[in-house]
């Protein structure tokens, strides 16, 4: 048995004289017949239509039920057809339609049909269809036999319906005034008539299927020998197949459309809505959002772009000229030197803290002289003076020393400039090298103690395997610049 989909499902069949009606219900493997009904044709006066719809609500149809109705007499006939796997759609229509016309001599204008995929086996490069037609006619009277049902979701003959219902069985039918055994056989079914006058009671017609049908049972025995086809077409709208064949089989007219789920889909459509309302909301605020930066953007460029204009109405060609004799003036009044504030800062930064200017600066346009004195001798003061980006030209001309006074004299003569760039490359190599010496200087004093450490506590005896090394000889004293004048009062005269 294949996989059931729904739990309930409704089948209407009929012929000429009669009609019949079951509800069928599904738990897990066994089926149960909730319902069956079975009515004569003109009865009352009652027409076909009439019938089936009487019987429809007999057997407690609703909206969320599957319909399943077809006839039991004959006017229509099938087919098994094999058609390529990769085939789809119109393409495939186009296939079997062509295959059709071997199994009918009837034109295509005169009949109705469509077709149903039977289940192939895997790595199969055919597709196994059972193709169903019926004649104009037949269908006509098929559309007005229904026309009175709410809603219909499939129609065909229960033949039509066995696999893969009933795939390895033979099951029997019966139609008016005959008996048939729908036989598995290569191809498709093979349709083989049966001698028996009296048709097959339920269980015979449908070997091996586990159903309940109390329902039936209580009818008697006569009709129920009618609804083996009834229960076909139930137990075939309990699977999936009835959606899968939607698109393929008989194309039912619209206004037999089931309205399920009238709820949920209006639910589902209000959330679409709503949904959407959402993204149009978030995408308005976006968009506002952006425009009103675009605006406020605009707005500063337009700002902007006045205050340009302002400025650009300002510079008249009498303003323009007015600030170039300015711009000139101010080039032509850059001091090339300078001045003397600076130069005394430099000067003052440079002299030592113990020092002071025994006679004022003098300074005649751009040239210093002044005089320092001091209790120590500073000998590299020219050379610190002249090593200013301010100062130049640095030269001691007086250098004396007072025994009295124990004071240095010492009178210098500058000029106020700027370095010149061969100059400060100079200083730089200077003072990297005064730098670096004074590095070695440093080591070497520290080896000189590192060595004398050891013999700190000598006992003063000479030659008795001291393996010190001499003492370095003092270094002389610098040559002062100028020899110090006579130890009277050495001061010097000026020239004021």
């Amino acid at each position: 048995m294949p996989l059931f989909v729904r739990n309930h499902s409704i089948a209407l069949t009929w012929t000429s004289q009669n009609c019949q009606a079951v509800r069928l219900a599904v738990s897990g493997s066994k089926c149960k017949v909730q319902a069956a009904w079975r009515g004569a044709i003109g009865e009352n006066g009652a027409s076909l239509a009439e019938i089936l719809a009487h019987a429809w609500k007999a057997v407690g149809g609703d909206d969320s039920t599957y319909v399943i109705a077809g006839p039991r007499d004959t006017g229509w006939g099938m087919a098994a057809a094999d058609a390529p796997a990769n085939l789809r759609g119109e393409e495939l229509r186009n296939a079997l339609a062509f295959e059709l016309r071997k199994h009918t001599p009837l034109p295509p204008e005169r009949l109705r049909w469509g077709f149903r995929r039977l289940p192939r086996a895997k790595g199969d490069a055919q597709q196994p269809v059972r193709l169903v037609f019926a004649t104009t006619d037949h269908w006509n009277a098929w559309m007005k036999a229904i026309d009175g049902l709410h809603h219909v979701d499939a129609l065909l003959p229960a033949p039509a319906a066995l696999d893969p219902l009933f795939a390895d069985t033979t099951v029997i039918l019966p139609v008016p005034g005959s008996v048939y055994a729908f036989e598995p056989g290569e191809g498709g079914r093979v349709l083989a008539p049966r001698p028996e006058s009296a048709p097959p009671s339920l269980a015979e017609a449908l070997p091996g299927l586990d159903l309940d049908a109390e329902a039936i049972d209580a009818l008697p025995e006569e009709q129920r020998r009618e609804f083996p086809a009834a229960v076909v077409l139930a137990l075939y709208g309990l699977t999936a197949s009835v959606s899968a064949d939607r698109d393929t089989l008989f194309q039912l007219p619209e206004h037999f459309a089931a309205h399920r789920n009238i709820a949920v889909k209006f639910i589902a459509a209000a959330a679409a809505i709503y949904l959407l309302g959402l993204v149009v909301y978030w995408l308005a605020a976006s968009f506002q959002a952006t425009s009103a930066l675009i605006r406020l953007v605009d707005a500063e460029i337009v700002r902007t772009r006045n205050a340009l204009n302002a400025i650009n109405k300002l510079m008249s060609p009498k303003d323009a000229e007015r600030i170039r004799l300015l711009r000139q003036e101010l080039l032509d009044n850059t001091p090339d030197r300078p001045d003397f504030p600076v130069a005394l800062l430099a000067i003052t930064k440079t002299i030592p803290k113990d020092a002071w200017i025994a006679q004022s600066l003098d300074w005649r346009d751009g040239k210093i002289s002044f005089q320092i004195q001091t209790p120590v001798k500073n000998l590299s003061l020219a050379q610190q003076l002249e090593e200013s980006p301010w100062l130049g030209d640095v030269s001691e001309k007086v250098s004396s020393y007072n025994q009295n006074a124990n004071v240095y004299t010492q009178r210098f003569e500058l000029t106020a400039r700027y370095d010149t760039p061969q100059e400060a490359e100079a200083l730089r190599i200077q003072q990297a090298r005064r730098r670096e010496q004074q590095r070695r200087d440093a080591l070497q004093k520290k080896s000189e103690d590192a060595a004398e450490a050891p013999n700190g506590d000598s006992d003063g005896k000479e030659g008795e395997g001291d393996a010190r090394p001499a003492a370095p000889a003092e270094k002389p004293a610098a040559p002062e610049a100028k020899p110090a004048a006579p130890a009277e009062t050495a001061t010097e005269s000026t020239d004021d």
